[in-house]
């Protein structure tokens, strides 16, 4: 859909909402206070008609001056990375995330209503990893589901302002390990008894 410099639609896919005032969203309210910014993925929200979230993605239309003359804007609906995401398989409580820098979720497989639109900033991908280092890993316990987990993170590079994280559970991504700890055992003890 596209809006004019009030804010009003002037061009959709849809039917019937031509005339509609947008002026009121988070990111056309965004992009007409900062018209320089590229590309804008605005908070998940409900959508007015059915209920479903959606993830507004936005740029800005300037005119010939490079005034805001409005936006152009489509919006995806998280259940699709949540579809995409499940054929991943991590094993029993992995998760996949995409976060906006700010630390706002925009989608997360499994999904959480929950957590829809949340910021997390404070959680340490944000307060600590990321400023460091657009890519890496770490241990953290969740704080949607209260799973430990070993989660890998990346800022992504076509779209710096979203970073992905994917984590496997602790006690998934240890069983090998402690199954090799337990044959050792296993065999250092018969070997104990043997002697």
């Amino acid at each position: 859909w596209v809006t004019d410099a009030q804010g009003r639609l002037v061009h959709d896919s849809g039917v019937g909402d031509l005339g509609t005032d947008l002026s009121n969203t988070v990111y056309f309210k965004a992009l007409q206070a900062a018209p320089q910014t590229p590309f804008l993925v605005s908070a998940p929200v409900k959508s007015r008609v059915d209920g479903m979230w959606l993830i507004p993605a936005a740029k800005p239309l300037l005119d010939a001056q490079g005034r805001f003359a409005g936006t152009i804007a489509a919006s995806v609906n998280p259940l699709f990375f949540d579809t995409l995401w499940r054929s991943i398989d991590l094993g029993p409580d992995g998760s996949v995330s995409l976060f906006r820098k700010d630390g706002v979720m925009l989608a997360r497989s499994p999904f959480h209503e929950a957590s829809m639109g949340k910021n997390f900033g404070n959680g340490p991908v944000f307060t600590d990893h990321l400023p460091r280092q657009a890519t890496g890993h770490f241990q953290s316990v969740s704080a949607i589901d209260g799973v430990s987990r070993m989660i890998a993170y990346r800022s992504l590079s076509a779209q710096p302002e979203l970073v992905v994280l994917v984590g496997q559970s602790y006690d998934l991504v240890l069983k090998p390990w402690r199954e090799l700890a337990w044959l050792a055992f296993a065999i250092w003890l018969a070997a104990a008894i043997a002697i």
